[in-house]
């Protein structure tokens, strides 16, 4: 890959994290986790969920945004999400009925379950971004990795 190439889509990659937590009038904890998988229950509300080398399933509602590098995404029928779902080099799965209100995006995986038709009827939703294996490498995935953490406040016992 040309090197202005790569500086861009490095760029982009960071640029896509959340940088800070959003506020809002009723304040949610976050969940991160390094290591392990994350599952956030029916009726279970949170502000971002971050996660390094783990897995997210979401039955519950997140208010911001959620961000896994190196696992994969489950969102079930009574999930909600009112930011962006960031993946790097993993699978997200919408199922029927899931929301998603910005953006969504896949850097090195493949998105399941997602029907562009049923969809459309809900206005609003967004066409996912995907970006193909090859334009993502382990190089890149571990600088993500390593800011993911590092932006982030991660209880030591989380790690």
């Amino acid at each position: 890959m040309y090197p202005l190439k790569k500086l861009l889509l490095m760029g982009f990659l960071i640029l896509s994290l959340p940088l800070f937590p959003l506020q809002g009038a009723e304040e949610f904890h976050s969940m991160m986790k390094k290591g392990g998988n994350v599952y956030l229950h029916l009726q279970e509300q949170v502000q971002d969920i971050v996660v390094v080398d783990g897995n997210v399933h979401v039955d519950g509602e997140v208010h911001g945004s959620i961000t896994v590098v190196g696992g994969n995404v489950h969102l079930s029928p009574t999930s909600k999400v009112e930011k962006t779902i960031n993946v790097y080099q993993g699978d997200l799965y919408m199922a029927p009925g899931a929301g998603v209100r910005q953006t969504i995006s896949i850097f090195g995986g493949q998105l399941s379950g997602w029907n562009p038709e049923i969809y459309k009827e809900q206005k609003g939703l967004p066409t996912p971004h995907i970006i193909s294996k090859e334009l993502v490498n382990e190089e890149m995935i571990e600088l993500l990795k390593r800011y993911a953490v590092m932006n982030r406040s991660i209880p030591l016992g989380d790690l």
